[in-house]
């Protein structure tokens, strides 16, 4: 099952991927979701979609415009230097703990939308990430617990890219917030 949050005629809305067309869920739920988090919130969200999913599409691809899949996070944390390959690209060392950092919202942007380089810089770099979508039931979660989805309320995971500004971040090493988030 694919979701996918998306405008279409200026309007946002979310909805299903069939094939190479878009159920609007907004539309099909008669609006009782204001958009795909709130949906994604319900404890039956996959019976939910589930009881509409059989239903005729009601956009090709063409008519939408992608948004973020979330385009309203409560937060977004990365974690950076995760890979061997990038710490030695960036000239770095391994650290016993992750580097974790967070983004705002208005940098993210949505399938085949144009990234847009910030004005402070002429450099910019791009690399793709796996973003893992949490839900509500996943708050101050213990070592001891299993690794089970319905445990630890993983959602879903997205292909997001991510653009950066190294030399934004070269200017102010102890944060990379500058250097993530840009809109």
């Amino acid at each position: 099952m694919k979701l996918l949050s998306f405008e279409i005629n200026g309007q946002p809305s979310f909805g299903l991927l069939q094939q190479q067309s878009v159920l609007d869920l907004k539309l099909k739920l008669n609006g009782k979701y204001a958009d795909l988090k709130s949906l994604l919130n319900e404890a039956d969200y996959l019976d939910i979609v589930a009881g509409v999913a059989t239903a005729a599409a009601d956009y090709s691809l063409h008519e939408i415009q992608f948004a973020p899949v979330i385009p309203n996070p409560r937060q977004i944390f990365c974690i950076g230097l995760n890979y061997a390959d990038h710490v030695k690209e960036t000239q770095r060392e391994v650290t016993e703990k992750p580097m974790i950092f967070m983004r705002v919202a208005p940098s993210q942007v949505g399938h085949a939308q144009p990234l847009l380089k910030p004005i402070e810089t002429e450099f910019v770099d791009y690399e793709g990430e796996i973003a893992i979508i949490i839900g509500t039931g996943s708050r101050r979660i213990s070592k001891a617990v299993e690794i089970e989805i319905d445990k630890i309320g993983i959602l879903s995971n997205t292909v997001r890219t991510e653009l950066k500004s190294y030399s934004i971040n070269n200017s102010a090493p102890s944060t990379l917030n500058r250097n993530e988030s840009h809109e």
